[in-house]
């Protein structure tokens, strides 16, 4: 394999993998999440940057910023439970290798 093709191969499951990373949070923040009329949980997204790997949960709800300020902050719990953190690691691992096969 060139380098130019591994390079490829890195830069796409790389993506590939931050983004499955992602969709893991954003899962266990939407758990996290209180339901009233339900709009907040629905709105949480994931949305990649450009072609490279970076990438945001966020809340799409016009009040969402507000009820992040009220507390408690599903996404930032989310992200520091161990839990998550090593399913986020799982998903990652599983778009690397499934890429570099």
């Amino acid at each position: 394999m060139t380098a130019a093709r591994m390079k490829e191969k890195l830069d796409r499951a790389a993506r590939r993998g931050a983004e499955a990373a992602l969709r893991t949070l954003a899962e266990a923040a939407r758990e996290r999440t209180p339901v009233d009329t339900g709009r907040l949980r629905e709105s949480c997204r994931v949305e990649m940057d450009g072609k490279g790997a970076g990438g945001t949960v966020r809340y799409g709800a016009p009040y969402a910023a507000a009820r992040h300020a009220a507390g408690p902050a599903f996404l930032a719990d989310a992200v520091r439970s161990p839990a998550v953190q090593r399913h986020m690691a799982e998903a990652l691992t599983r778009e690397l290798r499934a890429e570099m096969r």
